[in-house]
């Protein structure tokens, strides 16, 4: 289902990072050093086959939990304390777990805001450098001799003028987007969902096809939130020196494929498939 499988450790290469304990780095005569403020990152993947169902069915949950946390939290303000209860109750999770899915989503949800603001403050400054592109260019048509000097500024002038407009309408719609309580967030990207209205111009040969992806970019991540005090880091999933990667209290692992799976994974903290 997956074409990647991948785990990373503290500083995640993905855009999403938890705050992790200092590194210390072991020198060549067994001596460590603390360096405080340090992030490392441990990357590895996940190349053994019989682990991706298992790494499928955490993907399908973890997502669709997260989704109907941003509902239950985000949208219908139900608070994150009784959420944990009902959510601990009702699909087995751990409470490791859950903080895990509230903090990405909590990640999610501000960078989702901050973009927003971005891009009012993208389309201020445009905006200002249209108005000064236009006060230069009727400064010119005022100084402009020729008939056909004057014509070709006046056309230019129009158009800058249109493009102006435009801005300010873009503006006004993004401002109304920033200023929302909760703000837009597609999972599973808003260019992949527009692609099922034009599925031949993005190479779908069929709705279904389109909806596989579909499902595959909606359930194509989870973390593990781990901790110091745990064992081997994390208590639901863990590298055992033999290479075997162990699924701790991860569920849906622990069912259909038992407690441990045959691959290499994240012995750090937090890993991130």
């Amino acid at each position: 289902m997956f074409d990647i499988r991948e785990a990373s450790g503290p500083g995640m290469s993905s855009r999403d990072q938890v705050p992790q304990e200092p590194a210390v780095i072991g020198s060549p005569g067994g001596e460590g050093t603390e360096c405080e403020g340090m992030e490392v990152t441990f990357c590895t993947r996940i190349r053994d086959e019989r682990a991706y169902p298992a790494l499928d069915a955490q993907a399908e949950l973890w997502c669709r939990l997260q989704r109907r946390l941003f509902v239950d939290h985000c949208v219908r303000g139900v608070p994150l304390s009784e959420c944990k209860k009902r959510y601990i109750a009702r699909y087995g999770i751990t409470a490791r777990q859950f903080n895990a899915l509230s903090a990405d989503l909590r990640k999610k949800v501000d960078a989702a805001r901050k973009s927003a603001r971005r891009h009012v403050a993208g389309l201020e400054r445009r905006i200002k450098a249209a108005k000064e592109k236009i006060r230069r260019l009727e400064k010119a048509l005022k100084k402009a001799c020729s008939p056909e000097r004057k014509r070709r500024l006046l056309f230019v002038l129009h158009h800058k003028k249109r493009r102006l407009k435009t801005l300010e309408d873009r503006l006004e719609v993004a401002r109304r987007e920033a200023g929302r309580r909760v703000p837009g967030i597609c999972f599973g990207a808003r260019k992949l969902f527009r692609a099922q209205f034009h599925l031949v111009e993005n190479g779908y040969p069929s709705h279904e096809a389109w909806l596989r992806d579909w499902r595959a970019a909606r359930s194509a991540q989870f973390l593990c939130l781990g901790s110091h005090e745990e064992t081997g880091g994390n208590q639901t999933a863990t590298l055992f020196p033999g290479g075997s990667c162990g699924s701790g209290s991860l569920r849906p692992w622990r069912r259909p494929w038992g407690s441990t799976c045959g691959s290499t994974a994240s012995s750090s903290p937090t890993a991130r498939r």
